[in-house]
C-alpha cells in the first residue's frame, strides 16, 4: 500500500488527488488495525482533505478518521471530526439514513468515554428508533447501552436489556454466527447474574481471552459496531474492582 501511494503521487499515468484519496482510505484501515493510531491518523486526514467536498467517500474519510483519533484516546479531535461530519451536506439531508444513525452512536460512545453516561443514554435512546428500522448499527446501540446500565448498577434493567438483545441476535441472520458477539452477550448475563462482580469471571475465561485475541471468528472491527471494545472495557472493571478491595 505504501508502494502504491508513491505511484500514485508520482506516476503520471495514474496520479490523481481520487487515487491519492482512495490508498490514504487503505493505508488508514490498515494502521487502525494494526494498532498504529498515529500513522492512520496521517492518512485518513490525507484523504479527508483529498475526497472532494460533500461526497459519500469524503464522508467516510471522515469516519475513518474519527476513529483513528478515538482509538488513540484523542476524544477533543474526534469529536471535533465528529462535528464536521454532522454538517456534511449528506448527512444535513438526511440522504444517508444509515450514516446518520451511525454518527448517532459515535456520538454516544464520545459522551460514554467522557464519562458522560446519562447523556450517552439519552442519545441512544433518542435515536434508537432509527438504528432499530435500519438495524446495520443496532447491535452497536444495544451494546453501548448494557454498558452504560452495567455502570450504573441498573443490573434489573440490564437482565431485560439483555435478554432482548439475545432475541435480536437470534432473530437476525446477519448476526447468528457471529461468535465474538455471541460470546460478549453470554459474559453480559454472566456479570449481571453475579450483580457486577466482574472478579467472580475468571480473565482465563475462555471467551474473555478469545474476545481478548481479536482472532478469526472473534475478531475485532475498529471502526466496528463495538465502538468500546468489550474486553478491554471489561478488564477496566475488574481492575476498578480490585483497586477498591485493596483500599
Amino acid at each position: 500500500a505504501v508502494d502504491l501511494l508513491k505511484s500514485v503521487e508520482n506516476d503520471p499515468v495514474v496520479k490523481s488527488r481520487s487515487n491519492q484519496a482512495g490508498v490514504n482510505m487503505e493505508l488508514a484501515n490498515i494502521y487502525l488495525n494494526t494498532g498504529n493510531y498515529e500513522k492512520a491518523i496521517v492518512h485518513a486526514s490525507k484523504a479527508v482533505d483529498l475526497f472532494k467536498p460533500g461526497l459519500i467517500n469524503q464522508l467516510y474519510a471522515q469516519v475513518s478518521l474519527f476513529f483513528a483519533f478515538f482509538r488513540n484516546n484523542d476524544f477533543k479531535n474526534a469529536d471535533k471530526v465528529l462535528r464536521s461530519a454532522n454538517n456534511h451536506r449528506l448527512i444535513k439531508s438526511q440522504q444517508d439514513q444509515l450514516m446518520v444513525s451511525r454518527l448517532q452512536l459515535l456520538r454516544a460512545a464520545i459522551a460514554f468515554k467522557s464519562g458522560k453516561n446519562d447523556e450517552c443514554m439519552l442519545i441512544l435512546r433518542e435515536n434508537g428508533e432509527e438504528a432499530r428500522e435500519k438495524e446495520g448499527w443496532l447491535p452497536g446501540y444495544f451494546l453501548l447501552e448494557l454498558l452504560v446500565l452495567l455502570e450504573k448498577k441498573s443490573f434489573d434493567l440490564a437482565f431485560y436489556r439483555i435478554e432482548a438483545f439475545r432475541k435480536m441476535l437470534e432473530r437476525s441472520s446477519a448476526y447468528k454466527d457471529e461468535k465474538r458477539i455471541l460470546a460478549i452477550t453470554k459474559i453480559l448475563r454472566m456479570i449481571v447474574r453475579d450483580d457486577g462482580d466482574f472478579h467472580k469471571i475468571s480473565p482465563a475465561n475462555k471467551d474473555i481471552k478469545l474476545l481478548a485475541e481479536g482472532k478469526d471468528q472473534y475478531y475485532w472491527n475498529p471502526e466496528g459496531y463495538e465502538v468500546i471494545r468489550f474486553d478491554e472495557w471489561f478488564t477496566r472493571k475488574c481492575s476498578e474492582q480490585l483497586q477498591k478491595r485493596i483500599a
